[in-house]
């Protein structure tokens, strides 16, 4: 059995997941399910609205470039590039939650 006809879909099927995922993100109130819940985007609602927006256009983003990477590298290659892309938007999005933070002070 070929270990990349099973993980390759898999991990096709998170990227689109991921982009699904990232559209009602920008149109939830706070909560404790769905959105980017840290301590930041709790202390306002200003801050937690403009995070989500910020990080709903960027999951998006970042699993279409995701999709279109998929048919062009093999299974480990893109695997990587969606962790590192994972971390980097994730990084991205809690850096503009703090720098916003700080300019709503």
């Amino acid at each position: 059995m070929d270990f990349n006809l099973i993980v390759t879909p898999g991990i096709l099927t998170i990227a689109l997941i991921v982009s699904i995922v990232g559209v009602p993100e920008a149109y939830v109130p706070r909560n404790n399910l769905i959105g980017v819940r840290i301590p930041l985007t709790f202390a306002s609602d200003e801050n937690w609205r403009k995070t989500n927006v910020f990080g709903a256009r960027l999951l998006t983003a970042m699993s279409y470039l995701t999709l279109l990477f998929f048919g062009r590298a093999n299974q480990a290659l893109f695997f990587t590039v969606f962790l590192t892309l994972l971390i980097l938007s994730t990084l991205v999005v809690f850096g503009y939650s703090y720098r916003l933070s700080r300019k709503l002070l």
